[in-house]
């Protein structure tokens, strides 16, 4: 069987690292077995740099949807909980695509059909709106004017792919019970 993939998306420095890590935590610590995705991005900034436009987003994209399908197909894995799903992915290319000539138009584009064919992998997606001002993690180079415009495209790409999801809000500790509260009312009955 394979597990249940459960994406935390939402705009940068919002908590989805936080809510992923400490859901997969709470999921092991009640008995179940998770697995935490962590952000491909990040590794890709720490080893390249920051993506300079959309051709490297599609690199991201395709690396985050390899890591969770490899981490729901091991054996035993109940849950897989990716703290930057592709719908995330896809609202940063947007980002990037400031200046758009034919082959960047075609890369968006090619994104948004990867993405619209992805979604329907995740079993749950919780969305995280954009509440605090932006933490320097000595990694990202956006301002938190730039995350309430990502904020934006998160919300446009949820609703053109006509995707389903949870909005969690709350500090930590709130928003990991009331995703695992989620969790459990809809698959532990």
């Amino acid at each position: 069987m394979r597990a249940k993939l459960i994406g935390i998306c939402g705009s940068l420095s919002t908590g989805k690292t936080a809510l992923a890590r400490n859901l997969t935590s709470k999921l092991n610590l009640e008995g179940r077995v998770a697995e935490y995705v962590p952000e491909a991005a990040t590794d890709y900034i720490i080893e390249c740099a920051a993506p300079a436009g959309v051709f490297e987003q599609s690199a991201i994209l395709l690396e985050q949807m390899k890591r969770e399908q490899d981490r729901c197909n091991l054996a035993g894995v109940e849950w897989v909980i990716s703290d930057c799903p592709a719908i995330l992915v896809q609202a940063y290319a947007i980002e990037l695509a400031r200046e758009m000539d034919a082959n960047t138009r075609k890369a968006l584009v090619d994104i948004h059909r990867m993405v619209g064919e992805y979604v329907g992998k995740y079993d749950v997606l919780f969305y995280i709106p954009k509440e605090r001002a932006v933490v320097n993690n000595g990694i990202s180079q956006f301002t938190d004017k730039d995350a309430k415009r990502i904020d934006g495209y998160v919300k446009m790409m949820l609703y053109l792919h006509k995707i389903q999801y949870e909005t969690v809000t709350g500090n930590i500790e709130q928003r990991v019970a009331l995703t695992y509260e989620k969790l459990t009312r809809r698959f532990f009955k």
